[in-house]
């Protein structure tokens, strides 16, 4: 079943900003049997091995509601835990919550994310809860739009290869001014184009001539790869597509970024790598300035809004069954990063490669958000203003529009901020 493009699914209810920019260390950095602080240990019990029976334990799940699977996911830590002894309760449940986390969060087959999306009557529920805006709706492909175009990318998280797809739409014919220019676009977390990519993002766009290449998210719809990364190994795909597709099949093109909320952070991320020199300019759309407040955000809405509504939708009380409480962050945090980002996806949680690319790119940037925000606060916005290091272009405030709602609110205006920033990059 072909999933709908999402700007930003709802559940990544996302982030304030954490501290200063920190470097990726790759797991292979790290040593294998490195214990997570504070967590109590048992030399009967081995916390790197119950980890590994976890995830071999979701992978088996075919419940086809999420109350039904959540209650055999308790059924078996009630079971363990007996097995295990009392005195392993603690690490127990802090081991699933962090797996739901990085279930939801990162797998890419994540049975906990199909379930939630498609149950009719929680997902709604959510989206409709005060500053989270409705799904983007494509009206099918923009005119011209050939077929998904597909890419074998390496991916640098294993060093293994991946099928990577994308959709390419020529200029506007009536249009020819900017028939040199190409946006390159990459969507929400989740968020996929295979339904279609005719959505108002698009059409800003397409409406002034530009050419677009759509890259669709990897682990996500059509494209390969095991897990979404939140834009730390997204920033290499849109590289290779730039490289090794348009600057090959479209010479001479000047390339402006454009991203909304997790795609925002990944063209943010991007320029914190080595990338293609005839990138010109950068339109963020509610980005996130780092994946560890990105987590740290969706965690204070998990233990704090949204406890009641998972409650319902779950039929399980996170605090009492996970131990996810307002009090266990930090805890959970480093069990999520030691026993499965790390390892299964040499992910750093820790990293902030949006902020760093900010800072470092000398681009000149467009900055979108709105000021009613509670997927990805106001407060990134003025952290990236604060630290870019290109020169100043007037951000794009929304007074009081949620997340991604920027364009829905003040369509004119947004047209008219979009307009001006690519007259200054392009003169």
């Amino acid at each position: 079943m072909k999933k709908k493009y999402l700007l930003m699914t709802g559940m990544a209810l996302t982030i304030a900003v954490s501290g200063p920019v920190q470097t990726v260390v790759h797991a292979a950095n790290l040593p294998s049997e490195k214990l997570a602080k504070n967590v109590k240990q048992s030399q009967e019990f081995n916390a790197k091995e119950y980890a590994d029976e976890i995830m071999e334990f979701m992978q088996k799940q075919d419940a086809t509601d999420l109350k039904s699977l959540f209650k055999a996911i308790v059924d078996k830590e009630n079971s363990d835990i007996t097995t295990y002894g009392a005195k392993n309760t603690e690490q127990i449940k802090m081991l699933w919550g962090a797996y739901i986390f990085f279930d939801f969060g990162f797998v890419g087959q994540s049975k906990i994310f199909e379930l939630f999306q498609n149950n009719t009557k929680c997902y709604p529920q959510l989206k409709a809860l005060p500053g989270l805006s409705d799904d983007n709706q494509s009206n099918g492909f923009l005119p011209g739009t050939g077929e998904a175009i597909a890419l074998p990318v390496k991916n640098n998280a294993d060093g293994s290869t991946f099928t990577s797809y994308a959709y390419y739409t020529p200029h506007k014919e009536s249009i020819t001014e900017n028939a040199d220019k190409t946006v390159v676009m990459h969507g929400g977390f989740r968020g996929n184009i295979d339904s279609g990519n005719d959505i108002p993002e698009t059409r800003t766009f397409y409406d002034k001539g530009y050419k677009i290449l759509y890259i669709d998210n990897r682990a996500t719809s059509k494209s390969g790869g095991d897990y979404v990364t939140l834009g730390q190994y997204e920033s290499d795909d849109v590289i290779a597509w730039i490289k090794d597709y348009l600057n090959v099949q479209h010479a001479n093109q000047k390339v402006v970024l454009y991203g909304g909320s997790m795609g925002a952070a990944t063209m943010m991320s991007m320029l914190a790598k080595a990338h293609p020199e005839n990138i010109h300019g950068l339109i963020e759309n509610c980005g996130y300035a780092s994946t560890r407040g990105e987590l740290e955000y969706v965690y204070g809405m998990v233990t704090g809004l949204l406890k009641g509504f998972i409650k319902s939708a779950t039929g399980v009380d996170f605090a009492e069954s996970f131990l996810v409480t307002k009090d266990n962050s930090d805890k959970m945090f480093e069990i999520l990063d030691q026993y499965y980002t790390r390892p299964k996806a040499n992910m750093d949680i820790n990293n902030s490669l949006p902020a760093e690319g900010v800072q470092k790119s000398k681009l000149t940037k467009l900055f979108i958000h709105g000021t009613l925000d509670r997927v990805v606060p106001f407060s990134n916005l003025e952290t990236l203003e604060a630290i870019n290091g290109g020169p100043y272009y007037e951000p794009f405030i929304a007074d009081k529009a949620g997340h991604g709602e920027a364009q829905a609110k003040y369509p004119a205006e947004y047209d008219a901020a979009v307009q001006g920033y690519l007259e200054n990059i392009f003169g």
